[in-house]
């Protein structure tokens, strides 16, 4: 199934920051909500016809994240969402 495949890949990512989540995590767990998240976003996009709703989602999930980090911990420098680069491409295309 290919949700299954898509938990899989996450619980991987998951894998590899180990060290940045609180050892209480499930990660397979933390998985299902990452893809939950992202799939809520993708309905509601699809559903207002606006990409926004799926990057308020992810900017929120990102926040989660942030907020399992243990303190003192650098954040990662942040990514544009697409709304912004779509935004920064109309304004220099004007």
């Amino acid at each position: 199934m290919a949700v299954r495949s898509w938990i899989d890949a996450i619980v991987e990512c998951l894998s590899q920051a180990r060290a940045r989540l609180p050892a209480d995590q499930h990660p397979r767990d933390l998985a299902q909500f990452v893809l939950t998240v992202m799939e809520g976003g993708v309905m509601q996009a699809r559903t207002f016809r606006d990409i926004d709703y799926f990057d308020a989602a992810v900017r929120q999930l990102r926040q989660y994240f942030k907020c399992l980090e243990p303190p003192g911990r650098l954040a990662p420098r942040r990514r544009e969402t697409r709304s912004q680069i779509k935004k920064t491409r109309e304004k220099h295309h004007a």
